[in-house]
C-alpha cells in the first residue's frame, strides 16, 4: 500500500506476540501504547481529530493480524 504525501497518517499497529500492546504511531514518530484496541483507537481518532482542526487531511490505518492496513472512516465530529 502507498501512501498519500498530502495526508498525515496515524498508525494503529496490531500487537506481534503474546501479550503485546497495541501501538499508536503518529505523523513525526511519536508512538502511545495500549492494552485494549478499543483505548488505541479513541486514541488514534482523537489525535486525528486534532490534526484535522488545524486544517490538515489526516488518514487512520489500522494493521489487522494478516500484517494488511484497512483504512478507517474518520468519526462524524
Amino acid at each position: 500500500m502507498t501512501f498519500a504525501a498530502n495526508y498525515l497518517t496515524v498508525f494503529v499497529l496490531f500487537p506481534r506476540e503474546n501479550g503485546a500492546r497495541w501501538r499508536v504511531v503518529l505523523p513525526g514518530g511519536a508512538m502511545a501504547s495500549f492494552r485494549r484496541e478499543s483505548e488505541a483507537m479513541a486514541h488514534a481518532f482523537e489525535a486525528a481529530r486534532a490534526m484535522k482542526n488545524r486544517g490538515r487531511p489526516v488518514k487512520v490505518l489500522r494493521q489487522n493480524r494478516a500484517g494488511t492496513w484497512i483504512e478507517f472512516p474518520q468519526p462524524v465530529m
